[in-house]
């Protein structure tokens, strides 16, 4: 057996998140309730339980930090990230969603999500060239989702990765998150309206995509699902880009 595995290697990424990205950037716990925040639903007939914790900061209106654990073995089967940028920032909207079934990442999905062109012209765009360059060659691409359009980067990386690959690629992924903080702005420009049209867009294309609201409550049943989508992970209160945060 290898010494280290996919899970172990999601639970590492969601341990170096909570542990060293999140202070570095977000430290005020957001409020989410606890029915939303421990989540228990099943896969294949087996339990398992989402934990979801978010946290706010100078660079973020929400860093929110996710996965979902076998209550069978504890074993790791997914981890996300989502950082929302404050409206008016030149930062992206992160997106890290990693799915294991099967042995292997099922779904490998990374993206900064253009805010400001000029952040991502100087910046986003060598991070995101910098990441592919690091993953395992065994990484198979997916076409990009319509709900995509117009929202996710040139360069997100949406596919999958054999058995074999999948912890390599796992671990690098959780080098480069820990390399984003430098790459940050801090505050934002409120008198920038378009910055916060655009992260308003990328709510509502995120609430568009049925295929994710669909494996959701295949897992945790449709009434938690919608919850979940409308008030913690793609939160209705900041689809307005002139309302303020809770």
């Amino acid at each position: 057996m290898p010494s280290h595995t996919l899970s172990d290697a999601l639970a590492g990424l969601i341990a170096g998140c909570r542990d060293t990205v999140v202070p570095s950037l977000a430290s005020e716990p957001l409020s989410i309730p606890e029915h939303l925040r421990c989540i228990p639903g099943v896969i294949g007939r087996k339990p398992v339980r989402m934990r979801v914790d978010a946290w706010r900061g100078e660079a973020w209106l929400s860093l929110l930090v996710a996965d979902i654990r076998s209550e069978v073995d504890g074993s790791t089967l997914s981890a996300t990230v989502i950082g929302l940028p404050h409206p008016g920032s030149v930062n992206p909207v992160v997106g890290v969603d990693l799915i294991a079934l099967g042995g292997r990442l099922s779904l490998y999905a990374v993206d900064l999500a253009p805010i400001c062109a000029s952040w991502w012209n100087a910046t986003g765009h060598g991070l995101l060239l910098d990441l592919k360059s690091g993953l395992p060659s065994s990484f198979v691409e997916r076409p990009h989702p319509e709900f995509t359009t117009g929202t996710f980067s040139s360069e997100a990386i949406i596919g999958r990765f054999e058995p074999a690959d999948s912890p390599r690629a796992v671990d690098a992924t959780a080098h480069w998150l820990g390399r984003l903080a430098p790459a940050l702005v801090p505050g934002a420009d409120t008198a920038d309206p378009e910055r916060a049209s655009r992260l308003g867009r990328w709510l509502q294309a995120e609430r568009t995509n049925r295929r994710e609201h669909n494996a959701l409550a295949r897992i945790f049943g449709e009434d938690t699902a919608a919850e979940l989508t409308a008030r913690v992970l793609f939160p209705d209160r900041w689809l307005d880009p002139g309302s303020p945060p809770d």
